[in-house]
């Protein structure tokens, strides 16, 4: 389920880091926080409460949110308020200005009074409460201290905020539909209405008490509920400790009367997602937020043992490289090594020291027990001994970015690698990338990897944008064919003494992975399978085959569970940095891998079958997925074959999901359009127009594809 925050015009750079954290902190494992942008907004199916809980507008600026609003004849207010039935929508600052009937906003450069077009908090908002607020400047903030009483226990309790230009509702209380859950405690610098009337001022202040966060309650139950703040409650004083430009610079000693208050405002939080419905993560502390997001060393490991101590010169070292700077030790017992990283919220992450181990013996290079979640000795075991990939291996407890970090820094592949194959595998990723450039922290339980590949010399005219197809295709057969003993991809071999190539369907249960174009994987949710398999009739393999194979692929049915990344260069050949993270043990938010094994394993012990199923482990997927990426890499370069292309996209396309998909081509007049596959000349997704026959060709990077709704639009 995802808590979704808005990040483009009329947002913040710094209140979304803040708010963005702060979610995290207290909503994850339970809850996937991720920012939404305005065409995402505007195309895609986010309104969806089956897949979307939250949607939250962080501080900023309220004139641009309004105009977001009303783009496209009104379409995400009317998303809002019609089909984002029962979801919850936070307003935070300029947020809370946004979900109220109408605002009075006034400073000396500036009178804004309007009506607003959401209109949840049915009356006035009036800001800023304080004096002092200066637009992209935070010199006249203040602290907001704060009475809160949630309801929950009947108490109240104090606790503080930054502040920087929030209203307060007027007379919030006196509305059914509204509960006011905090108040400021300091006298307002805003001035009454004369006579209630509100075009004149009075010289007296509104008072003490001004109502500082409300809940709506819905007027029907198929409405929103909603939350609006004045003050910035999500603020967390370690991320404005790490601000040190002047345009986020902070009044001397506010950091550390917000770091009082940690606790409290943890409370605060704590209190208003249990009142709203929502599961928290409760022994999270904003006052600790960082501490486990501290970069840890690299651990590298050669697939041939006789590199060691030769491939890399084993001693001590520092290295410059383009973006980081990496620190050398020779043993993985070395003194040298210093166990005190920063975290990447202390200091840019660039300038955060990065250290790789090398091993100095072959026990090191097998074994590790500072990566204890991925064992290179298991992992070369299977990996074929042909394949041309991972001939280094690093292994990460906590990691940046398994493919930032090689993107970013060439002449550590080039000098320091000598543009051998690289595996970087993380256990968790601080600040994971996408194909959208969106960050996160992704989680143990998810196989984060990347491996790099270089090609032959003066080949320019690659079908490159096959790549991601390759790799997509590479990780579904790692997936789909876990348990198939015949599948060319394990090593060493699965086939038992009595296997029989013309029984080999009837043998194995495939994991129900499909690709959505171009190189995401999805897989069946497993809750389809618990409300249809009994009533189906059918085995467990005929279940999933016919749930995931042929034009009757129901994409509601599927949810999220791989993502992939191409980094390409060209100088005088082609090279490729291949990211990936599938979902495989994390049960939290969405279905994992590990779903769907366990079902498969459960009707397999109560089959008459005396063979043992394998069990599920990164090592061998990651080995299976690379041994078939090698395969079909192998043949990449000879794409300009049309039998070699066709041999590919038949067994593609018998993985994908848009076999005659019927789609709307958002910026092509909405026209409706059959997809008829790939091209073979640069990749694009082919599609026919249904009333006329035209072609529309696709780029793969240059549009984003709502399966959920049938919608191709550019990617922006």
């Amino acid at each position: 389920m995802n808590i979704l925050v808005y990040n483009g015009e009329g947002s913040s750079f710094e209140t979304v880091k803040h708010t963005t954290n702060l979610l995290k902190l207290h909503l994850e494992p339970y809850y996937s926080v991720q920012p939404i942008t305005k065409d995402q907004l505007l195309n895609e199916p986010w309104y969806d409460t089956t897949k979307s809980k939250m949607l939250v507008f962080p501080g900023g600026y309220d004139t641009p949110y309004v105009k977001l609003l009303s783009m496209e004849n009104n379409k995400i207010k009317n998303l809002i308020l019609n089909r984002f039935h029962k979801g919850i929508v936070l307003g935070i600052c300029a947020g809370g200005y946004l979900l109220s009937d109408r605002i009075d906003f006034k400073i000396p450069t500036q009178h804004i009074k309007q009506d607003r077009p959401l209109k949840l908090f049915p009356g006035l908002v009036r800001g800023p409460q304080f004096d002092g607020f200066l637009y992209g400047d935070n010199s006249g903030a203040k602290i907001a201290k704060l009475t809160c009483n949630l309801g929950l226990n009947k108490s109240t309790f104090q606790t503080n905020g930054f502040f920087n230009g929030g209203g307060c509702f007027i007379e919030a209380e006196k509305y059914d539909n509204v509960e006011v859950l905090a108040t400021y405690d300091d006298e307002s610098d805003l001035k009454s209405y004369k006579d209630h009337h509100e075009d004149e001022l009075s010289d007296e202040s509104i008072g003490k008490n001004q109502a500082a966060v409300i809940l709506c309650h819905p007027n029907s139950p198929s409405e929103c509920v909603s939350v609006m703040m004045g003050p910035h409650l999500e603020y967390i004083p370690k991320i404005m400790t790490s601000s040190v430009d002047k345009e986020t610079s902070y009044p001397e000693g506010m950091i550390e009367e917000l770091n009082s208050e940690c606790d409290s405002r943890d409370k605060f939080w704590k209190s208003l997602f249990q009142k709203l419905g929502l599961k928290t993560n409760q022994s999270t502390k904003s006052k600790d937020f960082g501490n486990d997001l501290t970069l840890t060393p690299m651990f590298l490991h050669y697939k041939k043992a006789k590199n060691i101590g030769t491939l890399i010169e084993p001693k001590d070292n520092v290295i410059k490289c383009e973006a980081d700077t990496f620190q050398i030790f020779n043993g993985y017992n070395n003194k040298s090594i210093s166990t005190n990283h920063k975290g990447i919220f202390e200091v840019e992450s660039t300038e955060i020291p990065k250290s790789i181990i090398l091993p100095n013996n072959e026990h090191d290079n097998n074994n590790n027990e500072e990566t204890l979640f991925f064992s290179p000795k298991k992992f070369y075991s299977m990996l074929s001994p042909s394949n041309d990939l991972a001939e280094l291996l690093l292994l990460t407890e906590k990691i940046s970015s398994t493919s930032a970090l090689l993107d970013a820094n060439p002449s550590l592949m080039k000098n320091v690698f000598k543009g051998k194959s690289v595996l970087n595998v993380g256990e968790v990723q601080l600040m994971g990338k996408g194909r959208s450039g969106n960050a996160w922290v992704s989680p143990k339980g998810v196989l984060a990897q990347t491996v790099s590949k270089s090609f032959t010399e003066n080949n320019a005219g690659l079908k490159v944008f096959y790549l991601q197809y390759i790799s997509a295709l590479a990780m579904c057969d790692a997936l789909r064919d876990y348990f198939n003993p015949a599948s060319p991809y394990n090593y060493p071999s699965t086939r038992s003494s009595s296997f029989s190539f013309s029984n080999v369907d009837d043998e194995f249960c495939p994991i129900p992975v499909v690709i959505k174009w171009p190189n995401d994987l999805y897989i069946l949710n497993p809750s389809y399978y618990y409300s249809h398999f009994k009533e189906s009739g059918l085995t467990l393999e005929e279940f999933v085959k016919t749930s995931i194979e042929g034009t009757t692929v129901d994409p509601h049915n599927f949810t999220k569970v791989s993502g992939i990344l191409l980094n390409l260069k060209y100088t005088n050949k082609w090279e490729v940095l291949i990211g990936i993270g599938v979902n495989c043990f994390n049960k939290n938010p969405n279905p994992c891998i590990a779903d769907w094994v366990e079902i498969i394993q459960s009707h397999h012990k109560t089959s008459n079958s005396s063979e043992k199923l394998v069990d599920l482990n990164f090592e061998r997927i990651a080995a299976r997925y690379l041994n078939c990426l090698n395969s079909w890499l192998n043949h990449f370069e000879k794409f300009d074959n049309p039998a070699i292309l066709q041999s590919f996209l038949r067994r593609y396309y018998k993985y994908w999901m848009h076999s005659g998909q019927v789609v709307t081509l958002t910026d092509f007049g909405h026209t409706k359009c059959k997809i008829m596959g790939i091209s073979n000349d640069y990749g694009y997704l082919e599609t026919k127009d249904i009333s006329n026959g035209n072609i529309y060709q696709l780029k793969p990077d240059g549009n984003s594809f709502n399966i959920f709704e049938g919608l191709i639009s550019k990617k922006i």
